[in-house]
């Protein structure tokens, strides 16, 4: 069984609050879920680093959604191209977060 982690953003402080962190006000934070997908820790919101065949790179937001992690392939990242992040040819490389690093 997969464990999950969670976080939170904290929307006034503008910060992330990690499990054991400072107390969480659960009005102005959003939890965001977590897990270890191929041996790296991910959560929702996000983003990891992608290069095609040109060697173009890329930032791929990763989307937790219907119970499982995705990667936002479509062009407009609107979640209307999604990949199983658990079947991602490529090694997972966390970039940011689309609240710290938008």
């Amino acid at each position: 069984m997969e464990k999950f982690k969670i976080r939170f953003w904290d929307k006034e402080r503008k910060e992330m609050i990690y499990e054991g962190g400072r107390p969480v006000v659960f009005d102005t934070s959003e939890a965001l879920i977590g897990t270890e997908v191929n041996g790296v820790l991910v959560y929702d919101g996000d983003y990891m680093e992608s290069t095609d065949d040109d060697g173009n790179i890329s930032q791929i937001p990763i989307v937790f959604e219907n119970g499982s992690f995705w990667a936002d392939e479509s062009f407009a990242k609107d979640g209307s191209y999604l990949t199983l992040l658990a079947e991602w040819k490529e090694p997972i490389l966390v970039k940011g977060n689309i609240y710290e690093k938008p």
